[in-house]
């Protein structure tokens, strides 16, 4: 919300409880705005890339436009991504280069446009819904039975007593707040016990025919006319802001482009590195070098398990021998440096060289052990000859206690063979381990491992994202936020309940509307109302029956019943949400192989 600005929230930005306060005093300066350098900064860093990537950024509002959604863009625009340098800023952002600030800006101006179409086109149409939302406010603390008395009652004196004072003010040109001014003169001014008397001869000095009595001049004014002064001042904002709302960058926006830049720096500089690398190591090797005897180290059971567990998780049905095993060693040993990785060639293209045979030992050479064409056989899956060949070649590595350089060469010679995407969860913790091990985490073979860490950070579910929340309302303010904290509902969150089943069709509706420019709210809160009917509702609707039970009893800090129409709108667009990032995860990682040489 930015200062001087009227900000009608179409956001769930979630309980404020979370803060103590030393944390809100710390988040108030992460708020505050940023310099005019540093604005400049993130909008040329966002401007750049826009036109790195190929599409429209001479005006600001281009850049906003395609710039909104992370998620959505790269769904939306993977034919634009064609270079590593595109690749690495995506995966090194976090919140510079995509920003809600252009959909917020249009949303919210289309939004206080469609408030401010309810007052009419000219000022008297305007008071004519001032007065009637008056009455509202002025009803809306009490019961039924007193509202209909109060109908019978003191409506029709109010109504006519402000109408004839609105058409006053209009004809006078001098605006409600002039008389809002004078009333609240009179009243402060008056003796105590003479407000009434004040009021009303204020009003009838204007009026002179009002039919507001004296008994009722107090309430009018306390409650009545200040209901309808705050529609008032509605009115008056909404013509102003829906012309132009802007937001601004905060300090945690400048640190957020200092971080982006620092990581871009990191990935740009490992990925030239190893582009070079690639560039220059040989794929074929030849003997370096002499071993004489590896009996010393071949007895040993640590390389047999080894290679066995490689050749069980690879569907290999050949038991390893040790007299085998110690022949492709002392092959690999041959190689120098690389001892890791050319038994690692060996175990892949010569099998039947370390398996037992009837029929004797069969020598082979170095020039039988290029790098493979085809990188993976045809079983089992890629993601389990990936993970169970790193995992040999850094058994290879801690048996001969190899240096970290060592290490580096051999895992360079990896990843050059199987590329730089990492398949699996469990291939990347390996990574990780091995690189902490070694030394090597700010190296730049640990670039494959910072594509798959940065690949799941640059792509986060973020609440404030979500459309389908009413401002203020039991689910924006606590409900919602309560159910992703609640465990039992985190395979609802994301979307991995077979109760929960989202259409194709369905994600792309939501996703051409992010990318029509300024998304329409009302759409997208049909879209996922409608993806809501044909899930199954009866876990959530027993939890929120338990919520809204306990609002009525006071155990909650917000005391209101939650919708369910809106909590399951809300639900399927985090679903919805998240199947884009995994989509979106899905194309970075697949630019990484098509990409990087």
């Amino acid at each position: 919300m930015q200062k001087d600005n009227h900000f009608v929230e179409i956001r769930p930005r979630g309980s404020q409880r979370q803060y103590t306060l030393e944390k809100r005093k710390i988040l108030a300066n992460d708020m505050s705005c940023a310099s005019v350098e540093q604005a400049d900064a993130i909008n040329d860093a966002r401007t750049a890339f826009a036109a790195a990537c190929g599409l429209p950024h001479s005006r600001p509002n281009e850049v906003y436009r395609v710039l909104g959604h992370k998620a959505a863009f790269i769904n939306s625009y993977e034919e634009n991504i064609t270079d590593m340098k595109t690749v690495d800023a995506l995966l090194a952002d976090r919140s510079t280069l995509f920003s809600s600030n252009y959909e917020d800006n249009r949303v919210n101006r289309s939004h206080l446009h469609e408030l401010l179409r309810q007052y009419g086109e000219g000022t008297q149409q305007a008071y004519a819904v001032c007065v009637e939302r008056a009455w509202d406010k002025y009803c809306s603390a009490k019961k039924q039975e007193q509202i209909d008395k109060l109908e019978q009652m003191v409506r029709p004196m109010y109504e006519s007593t402000l109408k004839a004072l609105a058409e006053y003010a209009r004809a006078t040109r001098n605006g409600m707040q002039y008389y809002a001014r004078e009333l609240h003169n009179a009243n402060e001014n008056a003796p105590d016990g003479q407000e009434a008397q004040a009021l009303t001869a204020q009003i009838k000095q204007w009026v002179p025919d009002a039919v507001l009595t004296e008994n009722r001049a107090v309430d009018f004014y306390v409650r009545y006319f200040s209901a309808f002064m705050s529609a008032y001042r509605e009115h008056r904002r909404l013509k102003e802001d829906h012309k132009k709302f802007e937001g601004q960058y905060m300090k945690r926006d400048a640190e957020a482009l200092k971080q982006y830049l620092e990581r871009r720096k990191c990935l740009n500089k490992y990925r030239e590195f190893c582009t070079e690398w690639n560039s220059h190591s040989k794929t074929t090797f030849e003997v370096i070098g002499e071993w004489s005897d590896c009996s010393n180290v071949c007895d040993a059971e640590y390389l047999k398990k080894s290679v066995t567990a490689y050749l069980k998780a690879t569907r290999g049905k050949n038991v390893p021998d040790m007299e085998n095993i110690k022949e492709a060693l002392q092959l690999a040993r041959n190689a120098a440096k690389h001892t890791a990785f050319v038994f690692m060639l060996i175990c892949i293209q010569k099998r039947d060289c370390i398996a037992a045979r009837k029929d004797g030992k069969r020598d082979f050479s170095l020039d039988e052990v290029p790098f493979p064409e085809n990188v993976y056989q045809e079983k089992p899956s890629a993601e389990k000859q990936r993970k169970a060949r790193l995992l040999l070649l850094l058994d290879v590595c801690e048996f001969f206690h190899d240096d970290g350089e060592t290490v580096r060469d051999n895992l360079l010679y990896f990843l050059k063979l199987h590329g730089y995407r990492i398949l699996s969860e469990e291939e990347a913790e390996l990574w990780r381990t091995a690189l902490e091990k070694y030394g090597l985490m700010d190296n730049p073979v640990s670039l494959a491992w910072r594509y798959y860490e940065n690949a799941q950070q640059c792509l986060q579910f973020d609440p404030s994202e979500l459309y389908c929340c009413e401002a203020a309302s039991p689910v924006h303010i606590d409900g919602f936020w309560t159910m992703m904290n609640n465990a039992d509902f985190a395979r609802y969150i994301s979307g991995e309940s077979r109760q929960i089943r989202i259409s194709d069709e369905t994600i792309a509706e939501y996703l051409k509307e992010w990318d029509s420019g300024c998304p329409d709210v009302t759409h997208m809160k049909e879209i996922c109302l409608k993806a809501a009917e044909n899930n199954g509702r009866k876990n959530i609707d027993a939890w929120m029956e338990k919520w809204n039970a306990q609002s009525k009893n006071g155990e909650h800090w917000l005391t209101r019943e939650m919708n369910s129409d809106e909590l399951y709108s809300v639900l399927m667009e985090t679903i919805i949400q998240q199947r884009l990032i995994k989509g979106a995860r899905d194309i970075l990682l697949k630019k990484i192989d098509e990409l990087m040489p």
